[in-house]
């Protein structure tokens, strides 16, 4: 076989080609293995400065928690200095004027309790015995049985001058009572009466009493047995003489008590003049305002129509008897001519 030199320099060209080429890839293979190691290695070294300058004892961490808690502090002493600064100027701003008050709420009265004498006077209703009782003030007074108080505004009758409420009466006002016939009458304290006004005490005593015709002041008549001619006129007939009281002795022991034993502490006396009502009994009310026309002996009307006529053409020993069958079986109370120690106290 022939060989050819020019296709034997072909060859030689070829096989060199091939080599030069498959050295190149053995470089190129080479250089990228390397490359890829030193870009680990730079990406270590890059993650570890990183973490050291996040998570360091000097990181970005610890530098944030630090500047948080600073901030805070800061946060806190200005509240402070704030607080400290609104109270001085407040201090400054109210030295020179009162320092307001707090108004307080007005505190709801609460009623006052009433006496015995004003819850008595308020139900109207008749006692079933002889009841003491006694004003806010401690003032007695008695009220005898079937009779009741006559209210405030009724028949002219007026309390609340001395207590201010009248709603509650005292003692002083006059307590008037009436019975079921309306016949009233007024109750005259006798002893140590309280003084609302001023807190001090006045006493009635029970007695006869005169005008000092030199002094111009009513006294204590001296004795037991004065009589005042003023009241009682002697008169020549045996029927129109003085009248003597049922029992003066009595009459001052229910007052003012006996052997220690405590008396009413007072007495009641008619309202009105007395005018003709039923047999034997007169009225203690207001009557027509016409006096009878019958004279004589008698105390008790002769004709129905003078019935509330005023009672004035009667001898006083008749009066007397008149007066006395107002109650005549009545065990709870008496009743009489006014005698003078009654009409002088009064």
């Amino acid at each position: 076989m022939k060989i050819n030199s020019k296709e034997i320099k072909q060859v030689s060209y070829n096989v060199a080609r091939k080599s030069k080429k498959e050295i190149a890839n053995k470089t190129e293979k080479g250089i990228t293995l390397i490359a890829l190691v030193v870009t680990i290695v730079v990406l270590l070294i890059l993650a570890g400065v990183t973490i050291t300058m996040v998570l360091g004892e000097d990181g970005i961490i610890a530098q944030a928690k630090l500047a948080a808690e600073k901030t805070k502090e800061a946060e806190e002493q200005a509240k402070g200095d704030l607080a400290n600064l609104t109270e001085e100027i407040s201090n400054i701003l109210t030295s020179d004027s009162p320092t307001p008050t707090k108004p307080t709420a007005t505190p709801t009265p609460t009623p006052k309790p009433l006496s015995s004498l004003a819850q008595a006077a308020k139900d109207r209703k008749p006692f079933e015995k002889n009841t003491p009782l006694e004003d806010e003030y401690g003032n007695s007074v008695t009220i005898p049985a079937g009779f009741k108080i006559v209210p405030h505004g009724t028949d002219n009758v007026e309390y609340g001058k001395y207590s201010g409420d009248s709603n509650s009466p005292t003692v002083q006002d006059g307590i008037v009572v009436a019975d079921e016939d309306n016949n009233q009458f007024v109750w005259i304290p006798v002893g140590e009466i309280k003084d609302d006004k001023n807190g001090t005490t006045t006493t009635i005593t029970l007695g006869r009493y005169e005008d000092n015709k030199y002094t111009g002041n009513v006294e204590d008549a001296k004795g037991e047995n004065d009589v005042i001619n003023s009241y009682y006129q002697e008169l020549k007939t045996s029927n129109r003489g003085n009248t003597t009281a049922k029992s003066i002795t009595d009459f001052k022991e229910s007052v003012n008590g006996k052997d220690g034993k405590a008396g009413n502490g007072g007495y009641y006396l008619a309202r009105y003049e007395a005018s003709y009502g039923g047999t034997n009994k007169p009225l203690s009310k207001p009557s027509k305002g016409q006096p009878a026309t019958e004279s004589g002996a008698s105390y008790a009307p002769s004709k129905d129509s003078q019935k509330g006529q005023l009672w004035n053409n009667i001898t006083q020993p008749n009066a007397a008897i008149a007066a006395r069958a107002m109650y005549p079986t009545n065990e709870n109370y008496t009743s009489d001519l006014t005698n003078s120690y009654a009409w002088d106290t009064a």
